[in-house]
């Protein structure tokens, strides 16, 4: 911009870039969930450089998921990474810090396991990182709204 610049000019260029900035954050979000559209085409601020480091921490945590000890330090050490760069990088390209897309990436999996597999469902929340199935039940149920076996019934009902 060159001064003087009008306030309004200064508003919309403000707003255009926070526009830019969620629309990146919702395309990589989606991206890290493996949720992204195969027709979908990249916002023109998206970088390969970050689609790598998603896929790579996707593919990491996938890989390790099962493991109930996995915490931001093993992960940092996986993707060799400061604690402080995995977390600002994470926040700002998926909207979330790594635990909460560690755990969702575990209830997506064990959404997954729950469809198509006939694993009880302590032994979903064993391979899916959970130390313990109560704990599994209680947050499968906040996030999804019903409980894992129900889930299932209903899953298989459809089917």
């Amino acid at each position: 911009m060159i001064k003087p610049f009008q306030p309004e000019e200064l508003l919309l260029v403000l707003r255009n870039l926070l526009q830019a900035q969620r629309r990146q954050q919702r395309y990589y979000s989606q991206r890290a969930m493996g949720a992204i559209q195969p027709d979908s085409t990249p916002p023109v601020e998206a970088d390969v450089r970050e689609d790598d480091f998603i896929n790579k921490l996707r593919s990491t945590l996938e890989r390790h998921m099962s493991n109930v000890d996995l915490d931001t330090d093993q992960i940092c050490q996986l993707m060799g990474m400061s604690r402080n760069s995995l977390y600002r990088k994470t926040l700002a390209l998926t909207g979330m810090s790594i635990i909460p897309y560690l755990r969702a990436l575990r209830l997506q999996k064990a959404e997954l396991l729950l469809k198509s597999s006939s694993m009880s469902v302590a032994d979903v929340a064993f391979a899916v990182g959970f130390e313990n199935p109560r704990y599994f039940s209680r947050v499968f149920s906040e996030e999804k709204g019903i409980s894992p076996s129900s889930f299932r019934d209903t899953t298989q009902a459809v089917q």
